[in-house]
């Protein structure tokens, strides 16, 4: 790998070791995807993903997604960071992988027997050193991506299911701040709301009803985190009719008011 770091428009490696530091409380988001890979670390540590704090040891691999706020130390490790726009990413993932990366919050892959992943990495790094051919980046990421499927996938249920629970959950993104009630994903579904929630608890444990609430919850926690906004506009931001349902709805959920799980969050950072 060459010293200087080199971001194409669809791909950027970069050595651990050779990736910006930032302060060990930083914690932040970007608008691609990244692939994580630690070859060698020294002592106990761990990755923060969307709230979640998860080991960190040898050959294994994290995802983090567009929009996944993170924070990493990665002082005393090494391996490599593969950035993926968000336009290559989708290109090259199948779709229920693409539907659960982008919802689920711990979509994470730690998989340190996986040799078949790590050639593919290696190979993947081997070419974009030498001659960044995209048809072969492009077949080796695919290729990447159909050995990670079985690690993203919580639900082992029929193709025609594993679609349509990607449709679900697709939805669910891209409307959960408007459409908050079983009855919109029902009738996309073509199914009655009795049926689409069976069919959600069948294939993700949750019904739609949760799912919702919960991508709610997530997202106001990474508002609450960021400090980008008031709590009156994340609550206009989130669709909430007025500051005090959002507040009463967000303790509903997790114990806290927004006020109080700032603090939390703060202190937690501060550890």
């Amino acid at each position: 790998m060459n010293k200087k770091i080199i971001h194409d428009d669809f791909i950027g490696i970069t050595p651990i070791e050779e990736c910006r530091e930032y302060d060990r409380q930083s914690i932040h988001q970007h608008d691609y995807f990244e692939i994580i890979w630690f070859t060698e670390v020294q002592g106990e540590d761990t990755i923060l993903i969307d709230f979640g704090e998860f080991p960190i040891s040898a050959n294994c691999f994290y995802l983090v997604a567009a929009g996944h706020l993170h924070r990493i130390d990665r002082t005393n490790k090494k391996g490599w960071v593969i950035s993926l726009s968000k336009s290559f990413y989708y290109a090259v993932t199948p779709v229920e992988i693409q539907a659960r990366s982008t919802y689920v919050i711990n979509s994470i892959i730690n998989q340190q027997k996986c040799n078949m992943c790590r050639t593919l990495i290696q190979m993947i790094i081997d070419e974009y050193d030498m001659s960044r051919r995209y048809a072969l980046l492009e077949a080796y990421f695919k290729a990447l991506f159909i050995h990670f499927s079985p690690i993203f996938e919580k639900c082992h249920c029929a193709k025609n299911e594993k679609n349509r629970v990607s449709d679900l959950l697709n939805m669910i993104e891209e409307n959960y701040t408007v459409h908050k009630e079983c009855g919109f994903y029902a009738q996309q579904l073509s199914l009655s709301e009795k049926a689409a929630n069976e069919f959600s608890k069948k294939t993700t444990g949750k019904t739609i009803k949760s799912l919702i609430q919960e991508r709610l919850i997530l997202e106001i926690k990474r508002e609450v985190a960021t400090n980008n906004l008031s709590f009156k506009e994340i609550a206009n931001k989130l669709g909430f009719s007025e500051p005090t349902y959002f507040s009463r709805f967000f303790k509903k959920q997790t114990g806290y008011t927004p006020e109080e799980y700032k603090i939390h969050f703060n202190e937690f950072l501060e550890e």
